[in-house]
């Protein structure tokens, strides 16, 4: 569980002028999810600053202001307690039920001891903690880039899909696929505690349009058939919303006991035709999405459905497959650097947990 709080991803909207100043953000201000439909958003929190916006901030009624006292602690100090390990464990201590707490109790919340040091020691760890910090969210930055050099090197090689600018023979999703498979409608148990377990994937292993194995659901006792996804492998995301449905990954690496749940279907190729990997950054290409999510239907905005014969029934632009394959090799290139990033930033955050159990593990 990671309880930080990016505020890029955090909702807002204006309010009236009048509104209460007694709810008025201040630099340093720290913010934590009270109440959420979902347990995991229970106890996120970010550090307020003032250059996020040009306009004044208020904190609504799902949100808890912490005002840390300048005096005794700074305030990345008790950011940087609330998001460790040790204050995870509290927060998840909070919760002992099954069904998942899906608001804070604030009474044990604020009740909970805070390790202290000298204000010059905790200034200290808080630089050095900043440090590695920032150069955790700079390799996060990397996989991102690599994405889009791979989005950059697709166009040049085949133009935009939607003007078919390159002028492609246009084929029908049909002939280009040589197989569906749907994955199995399974309940899951809760968070994966052994990797002894089989776990069915959430949708969310696929939506970033990245391999997720970790997003994924303990269950006890596996369906008798299933479908567990390999390397290069085309997951598609069939339901979800408007936003997210039609999502696209490949399957980067192999990952044990994991199968594919009814909401994700593994799409194979016809070789002699098309490329998996050219296949998701076809459908990944933000015009073509429009394409396919308006074949999406479903009553409510917030979960559509796309079915197999809509999806097959798609004109798709179908450069030769030679090049597709060239393009293929440069993809796998680019996993396998996102791949060493990855490691990277284990080691980096590996780093940053022994900072963190230095600065608090033995505060007073």
């Amino acid at each position: 569980m990671n309880n930080a709080l990016d505020f890029a991803e955090v909702a807002h909207r204006a309010i009236p002028s009048a509104h209460s100043q007694a709810k008025k953000l201040a630099e340093g201000d720290i913010i934590v999810v009270t109440s959420s439909g979902s347990s995991d958003h229970i106890g996120k929190c970010g550090v307020f600053s003032e250059g996020l916006s040009k306009e004044p901030c208020y904190f609504s009624n799902f949100m808890l202001r912490l005002r840390p006292d300048r005096h005794q602690v700074d305030p990345l100090w008790l950011y940087y307690w609330l998001t460790s390990r040790r204050g995870r464990n509290i927060l998840e201590k909070m919760n002992p039920t099954t069904s998942g707490l899906r608001n804070l109790k604030k009474g044990l919340y604020l009740a909970q001891s805070i390790p202290l040091r000298p204000m010059r020691e905790q200034q200290r760890f808080v630089a050095m903690l900043n440090r590695v910090d920032a150069i955790r969210r700079g390799q996060r930055e990397i996989p991102l880039l690599l994405e889009e050099v791979v989005r950059s090197v697709f166009l040049e090689m085949f133009g935009n899909p939607v003007r078919n600018d390159k002028g492609w023979a246009l084929r029908s999703a049909a002939s280009c696929v040589h197989r569906i498979e749907t994955g199995t409608s399974v309940k899951g148990d809760g968070e994966l505690t052994s990797p002894d377990k089989w776990a069915v994937l959430k949708i969310s292993a696929v939506t970033s349009g990245r391999y997720l194995p970790t997003e994924c659901k303990s269950v006890g006792n596996p369906p008798a058939k299933l479908i567990v996804p390999r390397q290069g492998d085309l997951l598609f995301s069939r339901a979800n919303t408007r936003e997210l449905v039609a999502a696209t990954c490949l399957v980067d690496h192999d990952a044990e006991r994991l199968f594919l749940p009814d909401k994700l279907w593994r799409i194979t190729p016809n070789a002699e035709l098309a490329t998996a990997e050219y296949i998701r950054f076809l459908f990944a290409d933000p015009g073509f999405r429009q394409t396919l999510t308006r074949h999406a239907t479903g009553t409510s905005g917030s979960m559509l459905n796309i079915s197999q014969q809509k999806l097959l029934r798609l004109r798709l632009p179908m450069p030769p497959v030679a090049l597709q394959q060239q393009f293929a090799e440069i993809v796998w290139i680019a996993y396998k650097l996102r791949a060493r990033v990855r490691g990277a930033i284990l080691h980096t955050d590996e780093m940053f947990e022994s900072f963190t159990r230095a600065a608090f593990e033995k505060g007073a």
